[in-house]
C-alpha cells in the first residue's frame, strides 16, 4: 500500500514535471513570436520611416520644380505673346534675281524664323527646302535641320513630294542686296541673291 502511494506520487510528480516542461516550452514558443512581433513592428517602423522622410523630399522637389515649370512656361509664352513686329527686317518674300525661278519665304512664329524655298526648273521639276533658326546680330541664320523634297509623279501622274534628304546644314545672311543662301548640302544657290518683293 505504501509502495502504491509512492508509485502514484512518483507518477503524479513526473506528470507535473512533464506538464511544467511543456508549459515552459509553450510559453517560450509564445514568447518568441511576441519578441518577433515587436521586432517586426520596429522593422516596419524603420522601413516606414524612410518612406515618411521621402514624402517631404518628394513634396519639396515638387514644390521646387513648380517654379521652374512656371518660369519655363512664361519663357515659352513670350514668343506667343510677341509676334514679329510689322517692321521685322527678315520676314517676307524674296525672289532669286538671276532667273527668278526660286522663291524664299521667311516667316516668324513662336520665337523662331521658318524659311521655305521653292525652286522650279520646269513644269514637273519642283524642289522645296525648309529649315528654321534664329538670326544673330549680324543678320545671319545658321541651320542644321534642312529638309529637301522633290515633286515626282506617282502612278496616276499626280506630283507628290518625295524626301531627298534631311538634316541639311547651311546659312542665310541678310545683305544690302538681299538674302544670300549658303547651302552646304549641295550648294543649290551659290552666287545667287534673293531680293525682297
Amino acid at each position: 500500500m505504501h509502495r502504491k502511494k509512492l508509485h502514484m506520487s512518483l507518477i503524479i510528480a513526473l506528470t507535473l514535471c512533464a506538464a511544467l516542461a511543456l508549459a515552459a516550452c509553450g510559453s517560450r514558443g509564445s514568447e518568441e513570436p511576441a519578441e518577433t512581433q515587436p521586432h517586426t513592428e520596429a522593422a516596419a517602423e524603420t522601413e516606414a520611416a524612410p518612406e515618411t522622410e521621402a514624402a517631404p523630399e518628394t513634396e519639396a522637389s515638387e514644390t521646387e520644380a513648380a517654379p521652374q515649370t512656371e518660369e519655363a512656361s512664361e519663357t515659352e509664352a513670350v514668343p506667343d505673346a510677341q509676334p514679329a513686329p510689322a517692321d521685322d527686317p527678315y520676314v517676307g518674300t524674296y525672289v532669286e534675281t538671276q532667273g527668278e525661278r526660286a522663291t524664299m519665304v521667311i516667316e516668324y512664329y513662336e520665337g523662331m524664323y521658318y524659311v521655305t524655298v521653292d525652286w522650279s526648273s520646269g513644269p514637273e521639276d519642283h524642289s522645296h527646302w525648309t529649315f528654321h533658326g534664329h538670326f544673330d546680330d549680324d543678320g545671319m541664320m545658321e541651320y542644321f535641320n534642312g529638309l529637301k523634297t522633290v515633286d515626282q509623279p506617282d502612278e496616276s501622274g499626280d506630283l507628290i513630294p518625295v524626301m531627298e534628304y534631311n538634316y541639311g546644314a547651311g546659312s542665310i545672311r541678310m545683305t544690302a542686296e538681299g538674302i544670300v543662301w549658303d547651302d552646304e548640302q549641295e550648294h543649290a544657290a551659290d552666287g545667287l541673291v534673293f531680293a525682297a518683293q
